[in-house]
């Protein structure tokens, strides 16, 4: 009798130790739910995740070739041409016309990502430094009056984290830019407080996702914006009624699945004939070799089609100079006589 009880109790034993080891197991999955979640959402919000230090360490291992690996070294072209589908080196512009060398505020590895804007028959043009001090892109702008010569100014926003790809655009008389902000899980909008030189944040139009490259632009009646994710080969859309609120995620999400030849956006959205034009920048076998042009023929909040507007690309490598290895941006503006573009290239 006592050895069964004794053995019963045993099996009791186990059987409540069981029972604690699969609690404590199931609180310990809970909790570390919990604590990934809750730390991703402080990462978004308050920015702490160490990017500096990450860049610091990735520096001290590569060296020099730290900036190179992956997106350049880039310069900036300018290009023109009577049709914006048929743009072509400008003859009087002595490309690259700007590069790292022309940066004068900080030390740069690269520039990339050309905006341009026309305003009282001045030129701006803003763009993306790399920031060699900590590997982090910037915007800068430069200026011109004739669009072929252009003078560098200065480092027009500098956060702690990295930016790029500085959508500007003029709106009710005021001036925007929409930056890619992708390492803090959001979509920031800027305002000029004092254009070209001064911008103040008003206020996240999409947040919690990894939105590359955001392309923002108007058209019947209604905002829309293109974007990636850093593997280049989804397409998403989000529109809304208004600039600054109400940013909604197309039902037809994402537009492209699985090809990164044609998803990540490649400069401004233009409108040619009635209809918009996107850019499109091929980024597969590797990173930034050329850009192609498609025309949308049904966008509304429920659809979307387009076609390739032509087999041969917008934008390609020339195979020698600046721009010999790959171009991988365009925006594209009405001037006198002419359509100009700003076109980035890279020769490695």
């Amino acid at each position: 009798m006592s050895g069964h009880i004794g053995f019963a109790g045993l099996c009791l034993l186990l059987k409540s130790e069981k029972t604690v080891l699969r609690k404590t197991s199931l609180f310990l999955a809970i909790f570390t739910l919990l604590l990934g979640a809750g730390y991703g959402l402080v990462v978004a919000k308050f920015k702490i995740f160490p990017y500096a230090a990450l860049n610091s360490a990735w520096d001290a291992v590569m060296g020099d070739n730290a900036n190179m690996l992956q997106t350049g070294p880039w310069t900036i072209g300018i290009y023109e041409g009577t049709d914006p589908l048929d743009i072509r080196p400008t003859e009087g512009a002595r490309n690259p016309v700007l590069t790292e060398d022309d940066v004068t505020d900080i030390k740069a590895a690269f520039v990339a990502d050309p905006f341009l804007l026309r305003e009282d028959d001045q030129y701006y043009m803003f763009f993306e430094i790399l920031n060699q001090a900590n590997n982090q892109g910037d915007i800068g702008y430069a200026k011109s009056t004739d669009g072929l010569d252009w003078e560098y100014g200065q480092v027009i926003l500098d956060e702690d984290f990295h930016l790029s790809y500085p959508n500007v655009f003029k709106w009710n008389d005021e001036h925007y830019m929409v930056p890619e902000s992708h390492e803090v899980s959001s979509v920031r909008l800027y305002k000029a407080s004092d254009f070209p030189v001064a911008w103040e944040y008003v206020g996240d139009l999409l947040a919690g996702y990894l939105f590359v490259d955001p392309t923002v632009f108007y058209f019947d009646d209604m905002w829309w914006m293109f974007s990636t994710t850093p593997r280049n080969d989804v397409l998403n859309i989000h529109f809304s009624e208004q600039l600054e609120s109400g940013w909604t995620p197309h039902t037809m999400n994402p537009i492209i699945r699985d090809d990164a030849n044609i998803s990540r956006p490649g400069g401004g959205v233009i409108i040619r004939n009635g209809r918009p034009i996107r850019f499109a920048q091929d980024a597969d076998p590797e990173y930034g070799i050329q850009v192609r042009a498609f025309e949308i023929t049904d966008l509304s909040p429920t659809s979307y089609a387009e076609v390739l507007i032509a087999d041969d690309p917008v934008l390609a490598p020339s195979g020698e100079g600046w721009n010999a290895a790959g171009m991988h941006h365009v925006s594209i503006i009405q001037a006198p006589g002419r359509h100009l573009a700003a076109v980035d290239g890279r020769d490695r």
